[in-house]
């Protein structure tokens, strides 16, 4: 047994070399995936913040939506006029998301169905985990549709409206 090891210890010597190497990026990916993470905003899904409008110069919203007053974190878009949307009509918005949309300001269709890619990104930089949703469910194009009011276009194309949700 010795002289296998005395033969091959170089292979051994490599393999450790390998399960270190594999072990540190595992650790190092891990650490950065850490960095990265933003916690979502602690909303209880049944409670829905009022619309804020934009906080304005010197004012910036914690984790739950509240104006805190230290700088802007509101995305840079077009104010809402009007009363606001049901934005949950929405598909891929939940009772969280819409929470989070108003207390970024976000809470008329026709204020999505307005938006260009650098407002999709504007905004999508303050969803956190919710990153990426404005694309990949389509909310401006069903935002169009909602706006003006083609429900029949609208359920075509994205399902059924949920009757709560009318």
């Amino acid at each position: 047994m010795s002289e296998l090891i005395q033969a091959y210890w170089w292979l051994f010597l490599i393999a450790l070399l390998i399960a270190l190497a594999t072990g540190y990026w595992a650790w190092a990916r891990h650490r950065a995936d850490q960095s990265q993470v933003t916690e979502a905003p602690n909303v209880a899904s049944d409670t829905l913040p009022a619309p804020v409008g934009n906080a304005g110069e010197g004012a910036s919203t914690s984790g739950n939506g509240a104006v805190t007053g230290e700088g802007t974190s509101k995305p840079k878009i077009a104010a809402a006029i009007g009363d606001p949307d049901n934005l949950l009509q929405i598909k891929g918005i939940g009772p969280k998301l819409s929470a989070l949309c108003q207390g970024l300001g976000v809470t008329r269709f026709d204020q999505i169905a307005a938006w260009g890619p650098a407002d999709i990104a504007e905004v999508d930089q303050h969803l956190g985990t919710f990153r990426g949703r404005i694309e990949r469910d389509g909310w401006v194009e069903q935002a169009r549709l909602l706006a003006v009011g083609d429900v029949a276009a609208f359920e075509t194309k994205f399902g059924k409206l949920d009757s709560e949700n009318k």
